[in-house]
């Protein structure tokens, strides 16, 4: 009563809490309230065990066994009496195997306690160490109407054969009365009365046991007879919940084993995962589950198998807590629990199993202090409010409440602790699979924030992207008209500086060609140099922003790379000797005779190089060596100019290449330039697709080389250039002498144009513009016209495109433009108007006699040498 008044007091008290908690719990509210519920429950359930062992049991009082006879003739197999367990004292014969029918052997060494160990026991003049064998003995008297019989069997010694009236029933492993000769197997079963001895009204049982691999022998748990019916639907209802709680456990494991290795790098899965597979082992080696799969496998296997999940599972529990829960476990703890179990696990290795379980009592006071530590790193983290810590704690307080529970049930009723032990497992292990699914889902739930705070980053950066987009396409679209207007400017100026350059240079020509005095001469010569040094500069930046802008222009002819290299030495022949300088070229026999590339622009490279090694070199020589690297029709030309001047320093060896680049750029350098020529010999050779650098020291000359691809041609393969489409003949193309319009608007251009072209006594009328041009060719006949590209009024293009329209033979006159314009694509256009060639400004006298010749094919015009303009070695192609 005073239990029953303690249980009703609990439930009303707590019973309003209870319920508002279950409210929380169905509608997803708190993890707190979650937590109190579950927490009440324990506590519900475990005051329920504790009324229940303080209240009275009204159940009948089984009888025992009495010298071996056990007398149930009063006893009524129906109800809750329905289980006997057949505790007593047995007849019992130590250390033989007594047949059934020797019940009076006289070896027999009288009665024995069941269920007992052996160990520690007296027999005769001997005590057991647990060792050995013997045979029990009991006679059981029934009553005359009874339902049908099974006895049930937990552990009897490691092999036991059970007799009943003569006949054998059961064979567990195979007794024997040496190690060697037995054959050890722990099961636990239901054995059912044979039908000979179904309606008798005594059972002789006689069981032969024999233990030799573990520290207990003999029949240690009781043995219990029970009707047929409810010991075979029982032994099924375990083997159910056995095998549904391994399985669970196996599944449960594999997927938190996979989510650990799927990306979710939390260790508290893969210790959740090895706890569960460890405790899924040791019920299945506990109840002999896996024999079924290993009939012929030892009951030493089993047993080791059994009591590796007993030293490890508590472990792997620890560490899984203590991943769950950080902090709640000082690394001392850790490390004592560590060594427990390597050094349990190494005995369990290397010690037998008789030797093992004869420690097992230390084990399992390792194993109570491995759970109180465990119980209070809980109680720690639900101090520290770390989540989920109460969900642990009502887990164990359920797991308890069922063990406690279960023993008492056992103790008063004589029902199996089985059913207690699931519950208690089961409760752990749905707890712990509760907390790591709130686990996931916190972290899913985190993973979602992130993913949407990192989803607003990416919108505000997307913004900011569009904005700077914005920004940079105006920037860019600027830019480009900047690019724009820097191209318009220097075509511009680029115009404007060659018109009157022209004049310059040829008017200098001419000069140089009258009778002058000595001072009058140098004055010229050195006019016309510094003519040519600004002309050269104004070619160098139009090649700069030819190679920025990618349209350099490369022909691909024939040439003979010996000569170009000889030719461009000589060019420099008479410098050299002037500053006492030794200059060499050198072509190596490897060199093909003629390959393809653009004669014109490696001179041009040639001539920025050698130039530059006389500049910077004081005393000493110049070598300029040809070389070939290649093999068949494909390689590499090589040129090098070595010389013994300053170096090149090696700081700025690495931008010597740029533009505006020098080694000495201070107000007093010794050596002048604009630092553009390396810059835009870089420029073609890479636009011919190859290499150039230096290799030099301060004070030792420098190297300068570059390598570019060529093919090799055969003599048979050289074809000249095709005639132009546009190239019509005058109509005194086979004349000596021509008659020539000029259209120019310049006054000193005019004056150059007629000289020039006097001076090759050829005939010429110049006008201003279009209009006049057109007018004069429809008013006589002229056999070429020399067109200005710019020029007042109508300009040449328009004129060239009026003039094609004529009829012949004026629309088929060779037009050459005379243009101050050179940049990249200038030629084409004027071709594409109509024109016949093209002429750039300032105007080359040698060239234009080879255009006017190419188109009006005039080979035998007599030039006049009294007027004939000088050619310059130091300009370049």
């Amino acid at each position: 009563m005073v239990a029953l008044s303690f249980f009703i007091f609990l439930s009303n008290t707590i019973g309003s809490q209870f319920f508002r908690c279950l409210r929380c719990v169905v509608i997803g509210k708190r993890a707190y309230d979650v937590q109190r519920f579950l927490t009440i429950l324990a506590v519900l359930t475990i005051a329920g065990v504790v009324s229940f062992c303080a209240a009275p049991v009204d159940l009948a009082k089984a009888p025992v066994a009495e010298n071996g006879v056990l007398d149930l003739r009063n006893w009524n197999f129906e109800g809750d009496n329905d289980s006997v367990p057949l505790d007593g004292t047995w007849r019992f014969a130590w250390q033989y195997f007594l047949a059934p029918a020797e019940g009076t052997n006289p070896n027999a060494i009288g009665t024995i306690q069941v269920p007992q160990s052996w160990r520690g026991q007296a027999f005769g003049n001997e005590q057991s160490d647990g060792r050995g064998y013997g045979t029990y003995q009991l006679c059981i008297l029934l009553p005359e109407k009874h339902p049908p019989l099974a006895l049930q069997t937990s552990a009897i010694g490691s092999a036991a054969t059970i007799f009943v009236n003569g006949e054998c029933v059961e064979q567990i492993g195979r007794p024997g009365s040496s190690e060697n000769l037995e054959h050890s197997l722990f099961a636990v079963g239901v054995i059912v009365i044979p039908p000979s001895s179904a309606n008798a009204d005594v059972l002789d049982i006689t069981i032969h046991v024999s233990n030799f691999v573990h520290a207990r022998g003999g029949i240690v748990s009781s043995i219990y007879l029970r009707s047929a019916e409810s010991a075979l639907f029982d032994y099924s209802f375990r083997r159910m919940v056995m095998y549904s709680m391994i399985g669970g456990m196996i599944l449960l494991g594999l997927q938190s084993f996979l989510a650990f290795f799927s990306g979710r790098n939390t260790y508290s899965l893969l210790y959740f995962s090895i706890f569960l597979g460890i405790t899924a082992l040791y019920i299945a080696a506990h109840n002999n589950a896996l024999a079924i799969f290993f009939p012929t496998s030892s009951g030493k296997t089993w047993l080791r198998i059994e009591y590796f999940g007993l030293i490890t599972g508590p472990v792997a529990a620890i560490f899984y807590f203590d991943g769950v829960f950080p902090g709640a476990f000082k690394k001392l703890i850790r490390y004592a629990v560590s060594s427990y179990a390597v050094v349990g696990v190494i005995l369990l290795a290397i010690l037998s199993t008789y030797q093992f379980t004869s420690l097992l009592v230390s084990f399992q006071v390792a194993l109570l202090l491995i759970v109180i530590t465990g119980i209070v790193g809980l109680v720690i983290a639900r101090a520290r409010k770390l989540d989920d810590a109460g969900f642990a704690l009502c887990g164990i307080l359920i797991s308890f409440a069922a063990m406690s529970g279960g023993i008492y049930w056992q103790h008063v009723t004589g029902a199996p602790f089985w059913l207690a032990t699931y519950v208690a497992f089961g409760a752990i292990i749905l707890m712990q699979a509760l907390i790591l699914g709130r686990q996931s889902f916190r972290a899913k739930q985190y993973a979602e924030t992130l993913s949407r705070r990192l989803q607003r980053i990416n919108d505000t950066l997307e913004r900011r992207v569009d904005v700077r987009t914005q920004s940079l396409n105006k920037a860019l679209v600027v830019a480009e008209v900047a690019n724009r207007a820097k191209s318009e400017f220097l075509a511009t100026m680029s115009h404007e500086i060659r018109t009157p350059m022209n004049g310059v240079l040829g008017m200098l020509q001419l000069l140089l060609k009258t009778k002058m005095d000595a001072v009058q001469t140098d004055y010229a010569q050195t006019a016309f140099l510094s003519a040519e040094n600004l002309l050269l500069l104004l070619n160098n930046i139009l090649d700069i922003s030819k190679a920025e802008s990618g349209n350099l222009e490369i022909e691909l002819t024939s040439l003979v790379p010996a000569q170009i290299a000889r030719n461009a030495t000589n060019l420099f022949s008479g410098l050299a000797i002037q500053k006492g300088l030794e200059l060499n070229c050198t072509v190596a026999p490897s060199v093909p005779g003629k390959v393809e590339g653009d004669p014109a622009r490696l001179q041009q490279i040639l001539c920025n190089l050698i130039g530059n090694a006389i500049k910077f070199t004081q005393a000493g020589r110049i070598d300029v060596r040809l070389l070939y690297n290649g093999v068949a029709d494909n390689g590499c030309l090589r040129f090098e100019i070595e010389d013994t001047g300053i170096g090149v320093p090696e700081e700025v060896r690495e931008t010597k290449f740029e533009q505006f680049v020098q080694a000495d750029s201070s107000t007093t350098r010794r050596f002048g330039g604009t630092g553009l020529g390396l810059s835009i010999c870089k420029g073609l050779v890479e636009a011919m697709g190859g290499t150039i650098g230096v290799d030099s020291g301060t004070a030792q000359g420098s190297q300068f080389w570059f390598e570019v691809p060529t093919r090799t041609i055969c003599d048979d393969a050289v074809s000249e250039p095709p005639e132009h489409t546009n190239q019509p003949k005058g109509k005194n193309g086979s004349s000596k002498r021509l008659h020539i319009l000029a259209a120019e608007d310049d006054p000193i251009n005019q004056k150059l144009i007629e000289a020039l072209i006097s001076a090759a006594g050829h005939s010429i009328k110049v006008v201003c513009d279009g209009y006049d041009a057109i007018e004069a060719l429809q008013s006589q006949p002229f056999d070429l016209v020399l067109m200005d590209a710019q020029m007042p009024g109508l300009d040449g293009i328009a004129a060239t495109k009026a003039i094609r329209s004529l009829d012949e033979p004026i629309s088929s006159i060779p037009i050459i433009a005379l243009t101050a314009n050179a940049m990249t694509g200038d030629r084409d256009k004027y071709l594409a108007a109509g024109m016949t060639d093209f002429i750039s400004k300032p105007i080359d006298s040698k060239t234009l006699y080879e255009t006017i010749e190419r188109v009006t094919h005039t080979t035998e015009c007599q030039i006049d040498s009294s007027v004939m303009p000088i050619n310059s070695s130091s300009r370049t192609a």
